[in-house]
């Protein structure tokens, strides 16, 4: 049976473990730089069906379980194992040390599990957790490293269907609280066959990965992209790249990988922190696709991510922006292979602001948007008037809308209150299951540039503002050093006004501060988000590292940031207002 006639995930898993299955799929590199495990596929079809078999006679079937896993090869196994045991799968990610379980418990409470699947590190890093949360204790935890290992071919298992639900992907939380999205066989094999059409995939593909398998993008791309492809990946912990970005690079020229990727972060943390001397010998002329998604792609960072490593090989061709996102089970649009660069357009920012693309007359007066290519095969896109429903004009901007067999069946639990985001409704002469994904674009040629989400857009005096921008603009600064910004609205007095947390680094990176330091950098950071934008903050503040609230995968979550400030639960360093007739100008 070919990845093509799959119904399900678990039909794909025996497919590759009755064909070359002996081959290695899955290693582990736990440093980031030496192989410490590896996979076949047809080990990991038999770990699974074993592991299957002691839930089967322990939890009922259709159950939500949680899967809460220290990085390693024990999660994929896992993974198939809750699928062979006709169970729900949750991906979780582990409490850190230091900041609690809550979300966690959250998910298990909202999907009502009673079961966490873990190593015997995690369920230390669980019991720890639950002396701060109590609701951790009521679960039932599975070490799957202790298991016995039953005989495989006495294991049975469930019989699933394409439109049952394999997996619940939780959302990231970083526009609103994490919701979990039911992703289907059918939803998840149609998007791994879009991907591997887009990414041009074959057997003789090598992947190399750093994204947790808690995230879509660590899932999808990172560990069952392969499965689909029948082909090699080399899989790292996330905190193996966060501490030295170097070892992605290193990984992708020692196993000549063809396919990784990551946010923008990423690329911009490789231009950053990555030395000449750290790169010696290092070849990337094997690197086919670069695949840059899950937050804004900055035209600036790939330039100057190419700019850098074009010399070791990297070839322009291969930066491949894309859009994505968990309802959809991971990807919507990707930049064609035939691109031989980045697509950028240079939009006037006066006109961006009244909701129109039109190009820009001079390059102090623009603002980059990059294009995130073509709808995937089998995607269905469209850019609509939010109220009306209707399709916008030509060069307008607008909530990108999404239908086609990647979209999922919906949310776990339907939101109380709020509009739902999957809607059956004819668009633009095509009935079928819509998404309303929140955020904005504009298509042009073909091609989708995404200018924003519809839920952070700063409004003042009828302009249209995104919170990126002015992020972006702050982070470029050279003093202070800056590792976060927030920008957002807050309403006081009746005078709606634009607050920007800053987070500072760590360390003796920057001079000794003192309040007239302080003072300085406000007066700095005021003055260029003026000189760009036209905006006159309402309320700057400093922060120590790490006090800017972000998601397990690193992304900033702006409307945690936004209550925090207002709650006035924020350890602020210094903080500078306007004075109240000046709040809000523009």
């Amino acid at each position: 049976m070919s990845a093509m006639q799959s119904a399900t995930l678990l039909d794909l898993l025996q497919a590759r473990s009755r064909g070359d299955g002996a081959h290695r799929g899955y290693t582990f590199l736990a440093d980031g730089e030496h192989e410490s495990a590896w996979l076949s596929y047809a080990d990991l079809d038999a770990r699974a069906r074993s592991l299957a078999a002691s839930l089967h006679e322990r939890i009922a079937p259709r159950s939500c379980i949680v899967l809460a896993y220290p990085p390693g090869l024990e999660f994929i196994a896992a993974f198939f194992a809750a699928l062979y045991a006709g169970l729900v799968a949750v991906p979780a990610c582990l409490p850190h040390p230091r900041k609690g379980g809550a979300r966690l418990a959250a998910i298990a409470a909202d999907c009502a599990a009673k079961n966490v699947l873990t190593t015997t590190t995690g369920a230390r890093l669980l019991a720890a957790a639950a002396r701060h949360v109590p609701a951790l204790e009521a679960l039932e935890i599975t070490t799957t490293d202790s298991e016995p290992h039953l005989p495989s071919s006495a294991a049975p298992y469930a019989r699933a269907e394409s439109d049952t639900v394999a997996f619940l992907q939780y959302t990231s939380g970083s526009t609103r609280s994490p919701r979990g999205v039911q992703v289907s066989h059918a939803n998840v094999l149609a998007n791994l066959a879009a991907i591997h059409a887009a990414e041009r995939n074959d057997v003789a593909s090598r992947g190399v990965c750093w994204l947790p398998a808690y995230h879509d993008m660590g899932l999808i791309e990172g560990i069952l992209q392969p499965l689909y492809g029948d082909f090699a990946t080399w899989l790292m912990p996330h905190a193996t790249f966060l501490q030295r970005p170097v070892r992605w690079l290193r990984a992708i020229s020692r196993y000549r990988a063809s396919v990784s990727g990551g946010p923008n972060f990423a690329y911009d943390a490789c231009v950053r922190r990555v030395s000449d001397a750290d790169v010696t010998g290092v070849d990337l002329s094997c690197w086919q696709v670069a695949y840059c998604g899950a937050e804004p792609v900055r035209a600036k960072t790939l330039d100057a991510f190419a700019a850098r490593f074009e010399r070791l090989g990297l070839r322009r061709s291969a930066l491949r922006p894309v859009y994505g996102l968990a309802e959809s089970t991971l990807l919507v649009t990707a930049s064609e292979h035939t691109a031989d660069t980045v697509r950028v357009r240079h939009a006037d920012k006066r006109a961006l602001e009244r909701g129109l693309y039109v190009a820009a007359a001079e390059p102090a007066e623009s603002m980059s948007l990059v294009s995130c290519g073509v709808p995937a095969e089998g995607v269905g896109l469209a850019i609509l008037e939010p109220k009306t429903l209707s399709p916008v004009a030509v060069n307008h901007i607008g909530e990108i809308w999404v239908s086609g067999p990647s979209v999922a069946a919906g949310y776990y639990k339907k939101a109380s209150n709020g509009r739902d985001p999957f809607v059956d409704v004819s668009i633009a002469g095509v009935q079928a299951r819509w998404l309303c994904t929140g955020d904005l674009g504009i298509m042009i040629e073909g091609e989708l540039y995404v200018t924003g989400r519809s839920k952070d857009i700063i409004i003042l005096r009828g302009r249209k503002l995104h919170p990126q921008d002015i992020e972006h603009t702050v982070e470029q600064l050279r003093s202070p050093h800056i590792s976060g910004v927030a920008a957002f609205t807050v309403d006081e007095a009746a005078a709606e006004g634009v607050v920007l947390l800053a987070e500072l680094c760590g360390g003796d990176r920057i001079e000794p501060r003192t309040e007239q330091a302080y003072q300085a950098y406000a007066d700095m950071i005021r003055a260029e988000v003026y000189r760009e934008h036209e905006v006159a903050l309402a309320s700057l503040a400093f922060l120590p590292p790490g006090a800017l609230a972000r998601t397990s995968s690193g992304k900033l979550m702006r409307f945690r940031c936004k209550q925090d400030f207002v709650n006035a639960q924020l350890p602020l360093i210094a903080r500078f207002d306007a004075p109240s007739h000046d709040a809000g100008s523009a």
